[in-house]
């Protein structure tokens, strides 16, 4: 999960809850301190369920979060949201 919460919060910070941004994977992997070829792999499993979008462009590809990405990204806020809040 941890995984996948951080490329999705990578790809949000970059492209907002209903924006793509345009990259590649070789430049996707170094934000996220992983290889290219992982990178790639991951990037197809998240468009194989839905997690996000990916169109090739001249320059690599643009991605954006599909609804079920901002969807996970929405309901671990409000769980965050929650846990900080709380004063117990």
């Amino acid at each position: 999960m941890g995984d996948l919460l951080h490329t999705l919060t990578t790809i949000a910070k970059n492209a907002g809850l209903f924006g793509s941004f345009e990259t590649s994977t070789i430049l996707l992997a170094k934000a996220l301190n992983t290889s290219q070829q992982t990178m790639s792999r991951k990037l197809i499993e998240m468009d194989r369920e839905g997690f996000i979008s990916r169109k090739p462009t001249a320059k690599g590809m643009a991605i954006s979060l599909a609804e079920k990405g901002r969807g996970d990204l929405i309901t671990w806020h409000n769980e965050l949201r929650a846990i900080f809040l709380k004063r117990d």
